[in-house]
């Protein structure tokens, strides 16, 4: 038998009362409502109210420190913070304690500065002079790096005692000690700490590590300062070894014979200092450029469409030849095919039949293409485009395209733990090719593309694609909706909320398109997210008045193009060629045409040892086993309106 009941009747004053609740209810279910997220993604779960256990951690025994080994960052180098955060969530006492400690520590070395704020605020240990103790001072040193807070970080570690804590502490304060006082100008303190002798308990093979930081922050101060330093009496012999070693790269680093020699006698003069172990077994060019005789054949279209570009790429070349004081150095001929792609093989054959014994070129992904014939390239060649799939035996081949560039900020997002994507790319297509490579590359490495949009010609205002793409329209409506079911008695107020369910934005388009579309994103509420963009965006020359409005975007370009400093001073740099293409997008191409006469030296002998690197004007260049340059360029983000160095506060002793 079926029974109905009549529902019981409310009185009138309730309903309102109850609808209010309902969409109250409702809202918090279908996003209309913010919930604060200090990394401002769906990945980050909300940590900032998490209680403290009722059950107390329990102390490690006076005296007696937990071991390096239980520092999970150090012992799980391949776990993101994400995953440390997680089973932080969801666990309690010490164990909640490391694994918020482990996910702090990986959120510093990736740069994610807010959820490393928030995991560490989530640290329960207060015990002071223990392992976690230990550990969460120093995370919070560098968390104050990252917040260009210097000396609140030399003041944080500065409080710890190095007798209580094992070599991997001690590794991470000397490295913050370092970074802090190369900040705030204090070189002196910095050669200071690294002829200290705490410096030799710490690992012998992870304090090599520090000595190249240390190196690679004194190669990029000016001649000026370098002399400066050098007139201190202060200086110990070792102090002023340093100054020396860098002094020798400013002026021979861009001649690889005069390099190598000054290298050579430096090493034989300081045998036992730290440099000659770590700085210089990295850094010294190979000796295998002994090429008496030969003769380079130099392949490019200079009467062409793209003249600019390949005068540009040829007097970077000719650049690091006259500057090579090698003796044995080769000579070079200039083979120019213009806009007949057609005739490159033939061209490349009377090279040979001319006596190269090297070839550079050609340049163009199409020109390249036209050499496909070969089976076997008779003598060394470099080849300067992309080359799609197999690379012929005697080739070598540098990548020049945008699509690679993009599977670039691909991988170095994907490392930094960011796993779901929105892509906005330009309606050209150039942009359209390099968000294609972007999301195969992102797909291929385990990333979600959480949406992709093309940016519209012809306007200024975004707002409907990105109220669109970013999930506001969708919450509005909801809202809308709510307020509908409310009628005019009652009056909601609703905020809409942009979708949680990326972590990243790649931005692939042209500078303009990006300077509109940048400040909409952060008006948008997605301020708060990485925006990637590929080099496209900066002209070569700083422009702060106009990038301001590019603030916080990250891309990746040549040393070349963004360092002020070091051997790449413009105002003692002695390329009398390089003067029509400075500050320019060409500039690029010089700086390929002076890293492509250094790999035509040093190719073969670093494609025998992968493990060799060029410091080169376009990147860190190495040659893998298949034939193919692989290039890491510098990641700068745009800080009050200019390009500077993009580095986590915190890395070089990773785990």
């Amino acid at each position: 038998m079926l029974r109905y009941t009549e529902p019981m009747r409310m009185p009138p004053a309730v309903r309102p009362a109850l609808i209010v609740l309902l969409a109250i209810f409702v809202m918090l279910i279908t996003g209309c409502f913010r919930i604060n997220n200090p990394a401002g993604v769906s990945a980050s779960p909300d940590i900032s109210h998490k209680t403290t256990p009722s059950a107390p951690a329990q102390s490690p025994t006076p005296g007696k420190l937990v071991p390096a080994e239980r520092s999970l960052a150090a012992q799980e180098p391949g776990t993101s913070g994400w995953t440390f955060l997680k089973r932080a969530l969801n666990a309690v006492g010490p164990k909640a304690d490391a694994n918020f400690l482990g996910a702090a520590q990986r959120f510093l070395e990736s740069g994610l500065i807010a959820p490393a704020s928030s995991a560490l605020a989530n640290v329960a240990s207060d015990d002071p002079g223990s392992w976690p103790d230990n550990q969460r001072q120093l995370l919070r040193g560098a968390l104050a790096l990252a917040h260009q807070k210097p000396k609140e970080a030399l003041h944080l570690v500065e409080r710890l005692s190095p007798d209580a804590m094992d070599s991997r502490q001690h590794l991470m304060m000397m490295e913050l000690q370092l970074r802090a006082f190369f900040e705030i100008g204090e070189i002196r303190q910095a050669l200071i700490l690294m002829r200290t002798e705490s410096a030799e308990r710490t690992v012998p093979k992870e304090i090599n590590s520090l000595y190249r930081l240390a190196f690679s922050q004194l190669a990029r101060l000016s001649s000026k300062t370098l002399a400066e330093l050098v007139a201190d009496p202060a200086l110990t012999t070792q102090d002023r070894a340093w100054i020396t070693l860098v002094s020798l790269y400013l002026r021979d680093g861009w001649n690889l014979f005069g390099l190598r020699n000054a290298f050579s006698k430096w090493a034989t003069q300081h045998p036992q200092h730290p440099a000659t172990n770590s700085v210089l077994t990295s850094l010294a060019p190979p000796d295998c450029t002994n090429t008496d005789g030969a003769q380079v054949a130099l392949l490019l279209p200079l009467s062409s469409s793209y003249r600019e570009a390949a005068s540009a790429f040829r007097d970077g070349f000719f650049s690091l030849h006259e500057a090579d004081s090698d003796p044995t150095k080769p000579s070079i001929k200039v083979y120019d095919f213009g806009d007949q792609i057609e005739l490159v093989p033939n061209v490349y054959q009377q090279a040979l039949k001319d006596g190269a014994s090297q070839v550079v070129g050609p340049l163009g992904r199409r020109a390249v293409a036209a050499l496909a014939q070969w089976q076997r390239f008779p003598v060394p060649t470099l080849l300067l485009g992309s080359i799609g799939s197999g690379l012929r035996a005697g080739g070598f081949s540098l990548d020049l395209s945008l699509q690679n560039e993009a599977r670039a900020l691909v991988t170095h997002a994907r490392q930094r733990g960011l796993r779901r994507a929105l892509i906005l790319h330009g309606s050209d297509q150039r942009s359209a090719a390099s968000a294609d490579a972007a999301a195969t590359a992102w797909a291929h490495q385990g990333g979600i593309i959480a949406g992709t949009t093309k940016i519209p010609k012809g306007v200024d205002d975004y707002s409907t694609t990105l109220a669109k793409l970013l999930g506001l329209a969708d919450s509005a409506r909801r809202g809308e909706i709510l307020q509908a079911l409310l009628g005019n008695s009652t009056h909601l107020y609703t905020v809409p909320r942009r979708r949680q369910d990326f972590d990243v934005i790649f931005l692939l388009s042209d500078q303009s398109t990006a300077r509109m579309l940048k400040p909409q994103l952060d008006f948008h509420r997605a301020g708060s997210v990485p925006v990637y963009s590929m080099n496209t965006i900066f002209s070569g020359k700083p422009n702060r008045a106009n990038d301001l409005d590019l603030e916080g975007v990250m891309f990746s370009d040549m040393p070349w193009l963004v360092r002020t400093g070091g051997r790449f001073d413009r105002t003692t740099l002695p390329f009398a060629l390089n003067v029509p293409y400075r500050y320019s997008v060409t500039d690029r191409l010089f700086a390929l045409g002076m890293d492509a006469y250094v790999l035509n030296r040093l190719a073969t002998c670093m494609h025998a040892d992968p493990r060799q690197i060029y410091a080169g004007a376009s990147g860190l260049l190495s040659v893998g086993r298949d034939g193919r340059i692989n290039r890491t360029p510098d990641w700068v983000w745009f800080t009050d309106g200019l390009p500077q160095g993009w580095k986590p506060s915190l890395g070089t002793g990773k785990g």
